[in-house]
């Protein structure tokens, strides 16, 4: 489309741009820049010909989360879809947090890279709470530890949860299960007592930081080798913000360490 943004500026051919960019968004999903600059100027420059179309961008973006009303037969499907995640999933979570979900229980090594704001923080706190068992959360700096803690102990009000920043066996008497907030060096702790935690979920938070040359890809060695030690275990390697080479020479880490393809059916 031609001067599209004197267009919307102006408050020519408003209805086609709109139907343009409604129409991009449901045949395949929020991933051109160029509808979402679109959109952006439509809400600041057009905001109340934007808030009749709202509903229906939020359906066709997927963004769950927020209520919307059924303005057309597309509205319908999208809403009914946003059901079907809500029954399946117990949460509002979009389709890209629906199906990080779906590959983690399909799988029981996942490694996953996505941009910001896609929801990733959300999906793994729910899994971190929603876990029966310990919990290992492996975060490459001492300011992520605290931010984690942070946010756990915000969440989680349950005095029954251990939520630690070192490896311990505390608390015994009250404690279902633990939370441990360590970085790689600090996992060195876990191999002391192996055979006193059932560990659910391991989860290596950023883990393009750690460089397989120095003692930190030791120390990712070493704990990536205690899926033979612990049965039933995901272990989940978040690469956010990472460069595509980077990617695959973690993934082929991983392929080198153990026997699994990148992710595994268990």
């Amino acid at each position: 489309m031609k001067n599209t943004i004197k267009n919307i500026i102006q408050g020519d051919n408003l209805k086609q741009i709109f139907q343009y960019v409604l129409n991009n968004l449901y045949r395949s999903g929020p991933i051109s820049v160029t509808d979402m600059e679109i959109l952006s100027y439509l809400s600041l420059y057009q905001n109340e010909i934007f808030e009749i179309h709202k509903s229906s961008i939020l359906n066709y973006m997927a963004v769950f989360y927020k209520e919307t009303e059924e303005k057309s037969l597309k509205d319908v499907i999208f809403n009914q879809y946003k059901k079907y995640i809500n029954e399946n999933y117990q949460h509002n979570y979009t389709p890209v947090q629906a199906n990080i979900i779906k590959e983690v229980a399909n799988s029981q090594y996942f490694s996953f890279s996505a941009p910001t704001s896609t929801g990733k923080s959300f999906v793994f706190m729910n899994m971190i709470k929603e876990s029966i068992h310990d919990v290992v959360v492996i975060v490459p700096s001492r300011a992520l530890i605290n931010e984690y803690y942070l946010k756990l102990c915000n969440q989680i009000q349950d005095k029954s949860v251990n939520i630690l920043t070192f490896i311990d066996k505390i608390n015994t008497a009250n404690s279902q299960k633990s939370i441990f907030i360590i970085t790689p060096e600090r996992c060195r702790e876990l191999f002391k007592y192996r055979d006193k935690f059932t560990v659910d979920l391991f989860l290596f938070d950023e883990a393009q930081l750690s460089d397989e040359d120095s003692k930190r890809g030791l120390y990712f060695d070493s704990i990536a080798k205690l899926h033979f030690l612990i049965q039933n275990l995901y272990l989940l390697i978040l690469l956010w913000k990472i460069q595509t080479h980077k990617l695959k020479k973690i993934i082929l880490i991983k392929q080198n360490l153990m026997p699994f393809s990148t992710n595994k059916k268990m």
